[in-house]
């Protein structure tokens, strides 16, 4: 109870509306808060981004030949790294998962886009994580 009488003796509370105003002004003039949106876009414009990485990088091209080489083991995760971008596929939709999720709590990577393709009769899952864009992850503790 005491630390509720040091909030109204210091008069924290009754400016409180005063700090938030200051608070909202200072994320909105800070010059990495152009970032935030770009996570948000709509799904439509993140899969327009995600297929021009795959065009660019030629991630097809690489499942392609990696399932060309594979064993057909369901079991196996690629991650493929070029620049700021990490690709991440699998036959199994279950190995992406655990890997995006993986990758969020360690690193606070959060995926740009998710999606499937169909090579050789296989269905590949695949994630797309642009390294740039950083979570402060989640503490286990």
């Amino acid at each position: 109870m005491r630390c509720f009488e040091k909030l109204v003796k210091s008069k924290f509370i009754a400016n409180v509306s005063a700090e938030l105003k200051l608070a909202r002004q200072t994320m909105l003039s800070t010059s990495n808060s152009n970032l935030i949106p770009f996570l948000f876009h709509s799904r439509r414009e993140r899969k327009k981004l995600y297929d021009d990485y795959v065009y660019y990088y030629y991630f097809l091209e690489e499942i392609q030949q990696s399932v060309a080489e594979s064993t057909h083991e369901k079991s196996i995760i690629y991650y493929v790294k070029y620049e700021d971008v990490l690709f991440i596929y699998s036959a199994d939709k279950s190995q992406v998962d655990d890997a995006v999720r993986y990758s969020y709590n360690v690193n606070g990577d959060i995926p740009l886009c998710r999606s499937r393709h169909k090579v050789a009769n296989n269905t590949i899952h695949t994630a797309l994580v642009d390294t740039r864009i950083r979570f402060e992850p989640v503490s286990p503790n």
